[in-house]
């Protein structure tokens, strides 16, 4: 149609009909027809109709009216929108949404309450397998009563006020009789009355009224009365208040501790343990210093026989002279400082004419032979050396990858046939395990490495962890020990209690030194190993004829020689470039290398008027981390150290173990280094069948449970760890092996081994002041100490100082003898107590600082201060040398090259000084200052060992501070300055110079 007057004109856009008054309503506003209005592709939503021109009925909406609403009131005809409620079980704007989660009701406004968090119905709110724990109710919107709570409201609170209807937790105090944050628990034994405060007194913490704390069967120790509420009277303690104190003061009335000294002769909290061992005097605090080792008098300290070398005395507690030492203090110190009072050892020069590490040895032509001939000997072993290294290195890259070596000590069953006498031998080899007096633990199976984990875990709860095991083991066995108890072998003997048995003793050959053949020595395990005690005054020489006759060239020392004031063991060995001679054998101490565990010494063993040729090198290992009757602190140290023995070359004689006595540490060891290698051959263990097989062979091996113990511990780590030795040579390709990523976890090597082996540690709680007593007590300062290549505790791994600590800290440098502090603070913010010009002093408490010297390197300014330090009116002056840090200023690692030169820095200077010790410390979290002292450590590795075990090192330090190589990065990068170090050696080495 057209519109009037002239009705020409079309109608336009969405209008049609009669003078174009109508609306189009077509979908996706389409032109419909501009005379019938009909729509060729259908209505707009909300329309229906030929023509679209009707609306939706109430109830429908969009798309051809084919939506639904669930509204309380009719919705828009064209998008649903409700203007009043939704129905029950929908929300949204055109309540089209059915409740979800835990809603129901109109508009989706109320919560569910079922059980299980389980679904209820939309509608209504009903749940089918009911209401959650408090609430109850047809739709379970009713909340518990008062005084019920939980699953139905069937449960009863036991409160004071109302409890929570949900899990009975009170407002107030519990009823009497009950505890707990509900108060559903009844007192334990022991506890009464409100919430359980009231403490009871009864005989075994048992039968006490819940309510009132009645005892029905009497009171507990230092109690009395009726009601068991009056405490023992002074001077009693204990049960029935019968036992008595041996107290200056008033005791405990509960257990007799004392509050103040015991009474000479008596110790222990309650001062009822007579002194025991060499312990004597108030508080038995005293140590006896008897002859042979005798007790003394528990009192007063007098020695029946005589004082023991090195003292004197009424009671034998002074100490020699300083120009005396030895048996009665009457042996002259030939040396220019004080000597030991025990052995002599002069720290200093020996007097003109002396010699020997007690400076007693005059010199003699001899001795000037020896300088002649000593030097042209190791030019000899020089050129044999190097001939030797040019065919080691030759096959030296043969060895595998990440695997441990294979080799074990193997000795053909004859080779010192003789030794064993033919009397003994059939007994020898008969000897079987009592079945009755052992308990067996096979961990033989194709999981038996995590069979032992886990059962030494379960152990591991126990109070005292494999104490039963420890009972079980045989204590004495019927063998004879005829040749030891002998009038003239039994001043051989450093302990009466500990003889060789007959039928595995060393049996010496008769020589000209000696018609004797005995020795306190046994072999063990087919003469794998020689367990013996540490060599006396009497017997050194026979220590060096059992080693001569044998042909060893391994020795392993477990004991120093003094520890805790007592006389363990002899130096047995001469001083480093000096020849010795015992009897007719002469040993030469050629060098000596220092380890974090262990010192090297290498010896040159000959006989004099025998052939020129018949001599050969010994391997002395002396382990410096196990305590008297004690463990190491870590595991990983005796691995460590085992690993330097087992890669030594040339082994092929009886391993000499010994400690003091030969049978604690000894037996330990050797326990350990068995099972090790039986695990290596993929063997079956079983640790007390092993202890057992020990004391079979020599009595009392493997001394204390927490030996036992650490058996159990070291082979757990060698399980985690042991796979990881590695070649330094092939330190380079196994970086690469281990940066690959696992297809399978789309993770690389080095991150399984990070996640799963390195961090999973247990963290042992090494900080200074919790260490400390007396004027460290207060300490405001943060640290742990580290182990070093140096010396024991070399790095101080510590916090930056602030104005608050600054005095506390310089106080634990000077105590602790770290005087070498490297810092990773930037030059921005230099440490407070460091001058900024040369001859500038700082003044902290009594300490004055003046700076001396100062020479910047690449990586560090190395700045010398002079100290002064104010002690009550006497003034110490001391140096230190302070290394401020000039690389890792930012998050970015530096190069291998700068962090390794810093290293190389710190270690000239450590060679130039006396003092080997470093403070090391930065901003946070030990980071910078742990990586350092990580580096440092497998540098010295690196460069002195053949094998390396990197994941070991880092699990140890992680274990004394969890914040040092905190992620995966941090670990490639410690593996990335180590393949830097053996691979770029030469580029290194020019880096450095």
């Amino acid at each position: 149609m057209v519109r009037t007057p002239q009705c020409q004109e079309e109608c336009k856009g969405d209008k049609f009909g009669v003078n174009c008054k109508d609306i189009c309503h077509c979908v996706d506003n389409k032109k419909c027809d501009r005379r019938n209005g009909t729509c060729p592709d259908g209505c707009a939503a909300g329309y229906d109709g030929d023509n679209c021109q009707q609306e939706c009925s109430s109830g429908s909406f969009g798309d051809s009216c084919k939506e639904h609403c669930h509204c309380s009131l009719p919705c828009n005809h064209v998008n649903g929108s409700c203007p009043g409620d939704c129905d029950a079980g929908y929300s949204g704007s055109s309540c089209q949404e059915e409740c979800e989660g835990d809603k129901f009701g109109v508009n989706c406004k109320y919560i569910c309450h079922c059980v299980d968090n389980k679904t209820c119905d939309r509608r209504n709110g009903t749940c089918p397998d009911g209401c959650a724990a408090g609430y109850e109710g047809d739709n379970c919107q009713q909340v518990c009563s008062r005084f019920t709570f939980g699953p139905q409201c069937k449960k009863s609170c036991h409160c004071s006020k109302p409890c929570n209807h949900i899990n009975g937790s009170c407002p107030g105090e519990c009823d009497p009789g009950y505890t707990g944050f509900n108060c559903q628990a009844v007192c334990r034994e022991g506890k009464f009355g409100a919430n359980c405060s009231g403490v009871c007194h009864c005989v075994d913490n048992k039968n006490c009224n819940k309510q009132n704390g009645s005892c029905s069967d009497g009171c507990s120790a230092g109690y009395d009365g009726v009601s068991c509420l009056q405490e023992c009277s002074s001077g009693s303690f204990g049960h029935s208040c019968k036992e008595h104190c041996h107290c200056f003061r008033p005791c405990n009335h509960v257990n007799g501790s004392c509050p103040g000294d015991c009474d000479a002769g008596y110790s222990g909290s309650s001062c009822q343990e007579e002194c025991e061992g060499d312990k004597f005097g108030v508080n038995c605090k005293a140590i006896c210093h008897c002859v042979d080792n005798k007790t003394c008098d528990r009192r007063n300290g007098t020695c029946p026989d005589g004082c023991a070398a090195g003292y004197e005395g009424d009671n034998c507690q002074q100490e020699c002279s300083n120009d005396r030492f030895g048996l009665g203090c009457n042996v002259l110190c030939r040396c220019s400082e004080k000597c030991n009072n025990i052995n002599g050892f002069c720290p200093g020069t020996c007097d003109e004419g002396y010699h020997g590490f007690n400076c007693q040895k005059e010199k003699s032509t001899q001795s000037i032979l020896v300088l002649v001939l000593v030097p042209l000997l190791l030019f000899i072993l020089l050129i044999i050396g190097l001939a030797a290294a040019i065919w080691y290195w030759k096959f030296r890259s043969k060895r595998p990858i990440a695997k441990r070596d294979e080799k074990i000590r193997k000795i053909p069953e004859n080779k010192y046939a003789e030794a064993i006498p033919e009397d003994t031998a059939q007994l020898y080899e008969e000897i079987q395990l009592n079945e009755n007096e052992s308990i067996y633990v096979n961990m033989a199976s194709t999981s038996f490495k995590s069979n032992l984990q886990e059962y030494v875990s379960e152990k591991k709860r126990e109070l005292e962890p494999f104490n039963d095991e420890f009972l079980r083991l045989p204590k004495t066995l019927p063998l004879p020990y005829t040749e030891a108890t002998k009038p003239e072998n039994t001043k051989k003997n450093r302990y009466k209690t500990i003889l060789p048995y007959d039928h595995s003793r060393v049996r010496l050959q008769p020589d000209e030194m000696s018609s004797s053949d005995y020795i306190n020595a046994n072999f063990i395990s087919n003469q794998r190993y020689i367990a013996c005690q540490g060599p006396t005054q009497n017997t050194v020489t026979d220590f060096w004829r059992m080693i001569w006759q044998l042909k060893c060239n391994t020795i392993v020392m477990l004991t120093d020689i003094v520890e805790n004031g007592k006389m363990k063991c002899m130096q047995y060995w001469p001083d480093e470039e000096h020849t010795e001679s015992f009897g007719n054998i002469e040993v030469t101490h050629i060098n000596t290398s220092y380890h974090s565990t262990h010192i090297h010494r290498r010896f040159i063993i000959s006989k004099s008027g025998g052939h020129q040729n018949e001599r050969w090198t010994i391997d002395h290992f002396y382990f410096n981390k196990w305590p008297d009757h004690g463990i190491p602190q870590h595991t990983e140290y005796i691995l460590e150290f085992r690993n330097a023995v087992r890669f030594r070359e040339g082994t092929t004689s009886s391993l000499v173990v010994h400690c003091s006595a030969g049978v604690g540490r000894t037996g330990t060891y050797i326990c350990i280094d068995t099972l090790l290698n039986e695990m290596l051959s993929g063997q079956a263990i079983d640790v007390l069948a092993c202890v057992t097989k020990l004391r079979e062979e020599r009595m009392h091996m493997v001394q204390k449970r927490i030996q036992l113990e650490f058996i159990y511990d070291v082979l757990v780590e060698n399980i985690l760890t042991g796979d990881y030795d590695i070649d330094v040579n092939n330190i380079p390709k196994e970086f690469s092996r281990i940066t690959e990523t696992d297809h399978s976890t789309r993770v690389s090597i080095l991150e399984h081994q990070f996640q799963d082996v390195i961090k999973q540690v247990e963290v042992r709680d090494t900080d200074i002041a919790l260490k400390e007593g007396g004027e460290y007590a207060n300490f405001n300062i943060s640290g742990v100490f580290i182990d070093g290549p140096s010396c024991e505790r070399e790095f101080l791994v510590t916090k930056s100082p602030n104005e608050n600590s600054v005095l506390e800290f310089l106080m634990c440098m000077r105590k602790r003898g770290y005087l070498n502090i490297v810092a990773f603070d930037s030059s921005e913010a230099a440490p407070i107590y460091l001058p900024r010009t040369l001859n500038e002093t700082v003044k902290i408490g009594p300490y004055l600082l003046e700076l001396i010297n100062v020479e910047g390197k690449d990586v560090c300014i190395h700045s010398v201060l002079k100290v002064e330090c104010d002690n009550n009116s006497r003034i110490e002056e001391f140096e230190i040398n302070h290394f401020q840090v000039a690389i890792w200023a930012d998050g970015n690692y530096p190069s291998s090259a700068e962090i390794l030169k810093l290293s190389d820095i710190l270690s000239a200077h450590q060679n130039e000084q006396f003092n080997k010790k470093i403070a090391v410390y930065c901003r946070k979290n030990f980071h910078k200052s742990g990586m350092l002292c990580v580096i440092h450590i497998l540098k010295a590795a690196i460069t002195s060992q053949s094998v390396v075990n990197i994941v070991r090192l880092v699990r140890l330090v992680k274990k004394i501070e969890p914040n040092i190589i905190p992620d995966s990065e941090s670990y490639a990068f410690v593996w990335k300055v180590a393949e830097y170090l053996q691979n770029e050696s030469s580029l290194y080495s020019n880096f450095v110079q």
